[in-house]
């Protein structure tokens, strides 16, 4: 049972979060992040059970932590696009070593050249 400090205590904003309900404060944050993402006033109106308009209002209220938090977003995107790319170019690197190796090697007696190899394909290929 609570006793009568604790009730005086308690707040509005207790009884928000005690219901898991996001404090306006944690609203506004949350709509930084998911404007900075791309998300639409729609999307976010739902998530966060806020209407458009308010929306807009915090759109222009919070301009420049949204610009903040959107360029932060980007170099992240950018940072896991190089890496990604990165590592196609050592995966396509990789795949390409033996074919660098059986070329830097002298043609032993009977083997067939590159172009031989190609003609050879070529001409199985048009076989019935």
């Amino acid at each position: 049972m609570q006793t009568i400090v604790e009730r005086e205590n308690y707040t509005a904003q207790d009884d928000i979060e005690s219901r898991g309900l996001l404090g306006r404060e944690e609203q506004k944050h949350r709509f930084v992040e998911l404007r900075a993402k791309g998300h639409s006033y729609a999307r976010i109106a739902k998530e966060l059970g806020v209407s458009k308009g308010t929306l807009v209002n915090w759109n222009a209220e919070l301009k420049t932590e949204i610009a903040q938090a959107r360029s932060i977003e980007l170099e992240a995107l950018q940072e896991e696009f190089y890496l990604l790319k990165e590592g196609r170019i050592r995966l396509l690197g990789d795949s390409l070593k033996p074919f660098r190796l059986r070329s830097a090697k002298p043609p032993s007696h009977g083997a067939i050249s590159p172009g031989e190899a190609g003609a050879t394909i070529q001409l199985s290929g048009s076989l019935p």
